[in-house]
This record gives C-alpha cells, sequence and structure tokens, in this order.
C-alpha cells in the first residue's frame, strides 16, 4: 500500500474527529456555553464539521500531489497536532460530562476566558514540541537526501 503512513494518520484524524464530536454532544446542554472553538461562536457545530471537510480534504490533496518529502512531513505533523489536540479536548469534555458545572458556572466563563485556557494548553501541548521539531527536521534535512518511493 502507497503511503501507508498517511493512511494511518489519516485513519486516527478521522476517529478522533468522532471522539471529539462525540465528547461535545454528550455535553449538549453546556456546549453554547463552555465552547471555546472561534468557528463555534460563527456558526455552531455544523460550520466546524464543514471546516474540519475541507482541512482533511485540502491536507490529502496537498500530501496526494506534493512529492517533496519536506512538505509531506508537515502534512502528517499538521495532522498529528490536530489528533494530540483533540485526544486532550475529548478527555476535557468527558471529564465535564462526569462532573458537570451548574448552567450558572458555565455562563459565568467569559470567551476570554474560555480562548486564552485553550490556547495556553495548545501552545504548551502542540506548539513548543512540534516548533522543535520542525527546527530539528530543517537541520536533519540538509544532511540526508530523502526521495519520495514511487
Amino acid at each position: 500500500m502507497k503511503d501507508k503512513g498517511f493512511w494511518w494518520c489519516f485513519g486516527i484524524y478521522i476517529f478522533m474527529f468522532f471522539v471529539d464530536l462525540w465528547s461535545t454532544l454528550i455535553n449538549l446542554e453546556l456546549v453554547k456555553h463552555l465552547e471555546a472553538n472561534p468557528l463555534y461562536r460563527f456558526g455552531g457545530l455544523p460550520l466546524i464539521i464543514l471546516f474540519n471537510i475541507l482541512v482533511l480534504t485540502g491536507l490529502t490533496f496537498w500530501y496526494i500531489k506534493v512529492k517533496k518529502p519536506g512538505y509531506r512531513f508537515y502534512v502528517i505533523w499538521i495532522m498529528t497536532v490536530v489528533i494530540l489536540s483533540r485526544i486532550i479536548i475529548s478527555y476535557q469534555n468527558y471529564q465535564i460530562y462526569l462532573d458537570p458545572p451548574t448552567i450558572e458556572a458555565a455562563m459565568a466563563l467569559t470567551y476570554q476566558q474560555k480562548t486564552a485556557y485553550i490556547f495556553k494548553w495548545s501552545l504548551v501541548l502542540n506548539l513548543l514540541p512540534g516548533l522543535q521539531a520542525l527546527i530539528t527536521y530543517f537541520f536533519w534535512e540538509k544532511d540526508h537526501k530523502i526521495e519520495v518511493l514511487n
């Protein structure tokens, strides 16, 4: 099978999308008060679903059409960052399901508080290690000839 690593990552990406969607839907009555995704404010869950379909389609097209290994690495890296983010978010959503806050407590959170919380976790858990990986790959690629097998 060609591009085995990508297709494994693709499958896990789709699986985690559905896990994330499920973990959001089990908290349906609290979602409008707790959801921190900026897309939710503008179009709700349908916009988030459409955006995810477009992103996955774009990443797949990019991976298949581009033959430079460095760019292909970036596509898999982006997908991995999203997968890891979804694992964390799904876990947090499930914890809310197990011990839900009151509606009043959920309503008390401002959009800025929710955004700051998500940004902090995204930065710490994904961006900094990812930046290290990209910089390392940049230097490593200078010493190694990499080719895509056809």
